[in-house]
């Protein structure tokens, strides 16, 4: 049992909390079939509230995408964005591999700010 749920009332205060606590918890799943899916654009960073590293994630993807279909389309790219697209590429590529070790410290980072949301929630009721 977490160390937050230690002080907490027992009985049907506690049944309540475990229940607000599973129905607010994020899913550990869902974390990760967004990172495989759509790890490239910061997905899983959204799904569990990192909001600005998945917005850098996301811009960083768009650029690339945008650099790609320029490229198809104009058959030609400047050299100046030429490098900043390889660049944002080996970052997009980086990225997602560091999230593989850092995702399970992001999740219980997620699980331990939800159980203090419910009890501080419990406490005021």
């Amino acid at each position: 049992m977490p160390a937050i749920l230690m002080d907490t009332p027992t009985g049907l205060d506690s049944l309540t909390l475990h229940r607000e606590i599973a129905r607010r918890r994020k899913g550990v799943w869902t974390a990760w079939l967004l990172w495989l899916l759509l790890g490239f654009c910061g997905a899983h960073r959204f799904y569990l509230g990192r909001f600005r590293s998945g917005m850098v994630m996301l811009i960083l993807a768009v650029f690339v995408i945008t650099g790609f279909i320029m490229s198809l389309v104009f058959h030609v790219i400047g050299p100046l964005y030429g490098t900043a697209i390889g660049l944002a590429i080996l970052v997009l590529l980086i990225w997602p591999f560091v999230d593989i070790f850092l995702l399970p410290g992001m999740l219980r980072a997620e699980r331990e700010r939800v159980e203090e949301e419910a009890v501080t929630v419990n406490k005021a009721d």
